[in-house]
């Protein structure tokens, strides 16, 4: 955060160049979500389960459709595609190949596919007890650290946002 923090916008707004600040990175996100290319994911699936469903699915909502290894044209709903699959997540995601997609397409697509994975039932995924895991650990080491000097970390704090000037 301190990276693009403005001195002289601190020293002027005071507390309110927080919200400022967060205003600019919320704006930089809702830029780059605009600007990329469509995509879905699909969890805690491979992408050997995912393939036969997907095949299904498109025969029902283009005739016209055609695969081309991982790839996917979808003609009438203006969808193109590949597979990309996260092998250590147990993720695939559907990503489109060209610059000119259909959104209402991908939405077709999106409803149609969540409908349709909901008949399925998949194992966990043991990947997710490992980071819950260490997740635990760094928040428990956290709680230790504050609670051994909290004053001293609320006075980082508090100097950090400006707070105390």
């Amino acid at each position: 955060m301190e990276l693009f923090f403005p001195d002289e916008a601190a020293i002027r707004f005071g507390a309110f160049v927080w919200v400022l600040l967060l205003a600019f990175y919320g704006l930089c996100v809702v830029l780059v979500v605009l600007t990329i290319r469509p995509r879905l994911v699909i969890y805690n699936i491979s992408v050997d389960q995912l393939r036969p469903i997907v095949a299904d699915l498109v025969d029902q909502l283009d005739p016209n459709a055609r695969w081309a290894g991982d790839s996917l044209s979808l003609p009438a709903l203006g969808v193109q595609l590949h597979l990309d699959p996260s092998l250590l997540m147990r993720n695939v995601a559907l990503v489109s190949a060209g610059a000119e997609q259909n959104h209402l397409g991908w939405k077709q697509l999106e409803t149609a596919l969540a409908e349709k994975l909901s008949d399925y039932q998949f194992g966990r995924n043991l990947a997710g007890v490992a980071i819950l895991a260490v997740g635990l650990c760094l928040s428990g080491t956290l709680a230790v650290f504050i609670a051994e000097a909290p004053r001293d970390i609320a006075a980082a704090l508090f100097e950090m946002l400006w707070l105390g000037r």
